[in-house]
């Protein structure tokens, strides 16, 4: 059964997803988003290889509590809140690039993270 719906949630989401990124509806959030489904998919759609969202949300939250404050900021300002990449930069007061590079080795470690608890699964 766990597997059933894991299949119509993705299908659902995909469906969603699809909606969203439409030529005339593709935003900052979508662009956000396909940074990050590489490292939250695994299995390549098989919804048995596939993390539970409280097991997800329970990973993500421990992952989050070990970074920095700068790094969580970012983090949260580009994946939650959907904000580009140039107003994090003009809201903490760096550049793009200090923004870039952060969330690409934020990314890095949470795929090692992500890979480590796989194990454990």
């Amino acid at each position: 059964m766990r597997a059933y719906l894991a299949r119509i949630t993705r299908n659902l989401a995909l469906d969603r997803y699809k909606y969203n990124t439409a030529a005339q509806r593709s935003t900052a959030l979508t662009d956000a988003f396909e940074e990050l489904e590489p490292r939250i998919v695994a299995g390549q759609g098989d919804p048995d290889t596939e993390l539970d969202a409280s097991e997800l949300r329970r990973v993500l939250n421990g992952f989050l509590r070990r970074q920095s404050a700068e790094v969580r900021v970012f983090f949260l300002r580009r994946y939650w809140y959907g904000e580009s990449i140039r107003e994090i930069a003009e809201e903490c007061c760096v550049s793009e690039a200090k923004v870039k590079t952060s969330l690409f080795r934020t990314r890095e470690r949470l795929r090692t993270e992500l890979e480590q608890e796989r194990i454990r699964l």
